[in-house]
């Protein structure tokens, strides 16, 4: 069984994971701002009235997000080999946990509706994608010495 090289694991999360936050920032700020803007008036909220330590709570999240995409993409690489096929598989996979799942989740109770949640999944999945490529690009197995 190889060993993890858990230098390279966690510069790859640590990669992903700002590449998330940022993607994620460009995502919601750009591409679903109108739809946010929308759902903030409808629930009387103004969306410049934010509280700034939620970003603390948004690197958090994307930081572990960068640790899932690194341990998926690590995860699978016996099973689907080494590169970038296997790194877009486990973002995939990735996205499906983490946007479009529990977005479906949340269907039911009427708190973003079907449009914004097709939105984002749809617009969340290059982005989830580039990020756990990027980190795997980071990752190398440890060297090991020969018998």
């Amino acid at each position: 069984m190889n060993q993890i090289n858990w230098g390279r694991f966690v510069a790859g999360a640590i990669l992903a994971g700002v590449l998330a936050f940022f993607l994620d920032g460009l995502l919601h700020s750009v591409f679903l701002r109108p739809q946010w803007m929308a759902l903030a008036a409808a629930s009387g909220q103004e969306m410049s009235q934010r509280d700034p330590t939620i970003y603390v709570y948004y690197v958090l999240y994307d930081l572990a997000k960068g640790v899932f995409a690194l341990w998926l993409y690590v995860s699978m690489r016996k099973q689907f080999g080494v590169g970038v096929m296997t790194a877009a598989l486990a973002g995939v996979t990735l996205w499906a946990l983490t946007i479009p799942i529990p977005l479906c989740g949340q269907i039911p109770f009427h708190w973003f509706g079907r449009k914004v949640s097709l939105l984002w999944a749809v617009y969340g999945l290059v982005p989830t994608v580039l990020l756990t490529v990027a980190g795997a690009w980071l990752y190398k197995e440890p060297k090991t010495a020969a018998p």
